[in-house]
């Protein structure tokens, strides 16, 4: 691979090469940089970012108001508070939110659903979803600052979970749970 930088907004692939590059940014003006990462047959791909130099991130914290663990159909009230060093206490209207249900089939095994989203908002709340054993919530906050640099941040929400036991005399009764057909006796976590 060959790398080929454009650090000073000219269009041209000529600041630097290798995987890094440096620049020295002496005006807090925002910046973007592009890299163009070349492989041996020609091919090509052009990545970019924004930097902000002179510039913090804003901090963002979420406050779960409601007790937790939550149970579904629970109501989950929250807050969240977003500052900048430049720029203060955040407003609302620089701040979204969305809640995602994340379902795991194993723990290291998950997949997610964004089920509610808010923009221009620090507050909110969500219902706790009904949905099968492992899953929890991950509320996910950004905050945007006056430049246009922003922070995002998760919190995941477990709820609480109930071990049930099956038995039967005699013992073999098939029983279903959910989408599951099983034997006594058993036990499942919902």
């Amino acid at each position: 691979m060959s790398f080929a930088w454009d650090l000073d907004r000219d269009g041209a692939f000529d600041d630097g090469t290798g995987p890094t590059a440096t620049a020295t940014l002496t005006t807090a003006v925002n910046r973007t940089v592009r890299v163009r990462v070349t492989n041996s047959a020609g091919a090509f791909s052009i990545a970019s970012t924004t930097v902000y130099p002179g510039n913090s991130a804003p901090a963002v914290a979420i406050d779960v108001t409601t007790p937790l663990p939550w149970s579904a159909n629970d109501r989950i009230d929250f807050t969240i508070a977003a500052s900048d060093p430049e720029d203060g206490a955040l407003a609302p209207a620089a701040v979204s939110w969305s809640a995602e249900l994340h379902h795991c089939y194993s723990p290291t095994d998950c997949h997610s659903h964004p089920f509610v989203s808010q923009a221009a908002s620090a507050a909110g709340s969500i219902t706790g979803p009904s949905h099968g054993y492992p899953s929890f919530v991950r509320l996910v906050a950004t905050a945007v600052d006056a430049r246009g640099q922003r922070t995002t941040v998760g919190r995941d929400l477990h709820p609480a979970a109930v071990t049930l036991q099956f038995a039967s005399v005699p013992s073999g009764a098939v029983v279903t749970i959910g989408d599951q057909q099983r034997a006594t006796p058993f036990s499942v976590t919902v």
